[in-house]
């Protein structure tokens, strides 16, 4: 997604839909792996929308250890 577009639209966070595994999107570097992820596992969400999926379960989310430490639970 390109970058003019993530402000424009308030997206924070890329989400992988096959593991859950969440990262900041300014914060991503090289180890987080993103550029192997499937496009269709691609999730590109607002605040709103983590938190939305965060209270509905409907994903198990866990952070990146590379660039979302703060909520990592491996």
């Amino acid at each position: 997604m390109l970058k003019i577009f993530q402000k424009i639209l308030g997206v924070k966070y890329l989400i992988n839909k096959a593991s859950g595994e969440v990262h900041i999107i300014k914060n991503i570097n090289g180890a987080c792996g993103v550029d192997k992820m499937a496009k269709k596992n691609k999730l590109y969400a607002t605040e709103r929308k983590y938190q939305k999926l965060l209270k509905s379960g409907e994903l198990k989310l866990n952070g990146c250890v590379h660039c979302f430490k703060e909520t990592d639970t491996d």
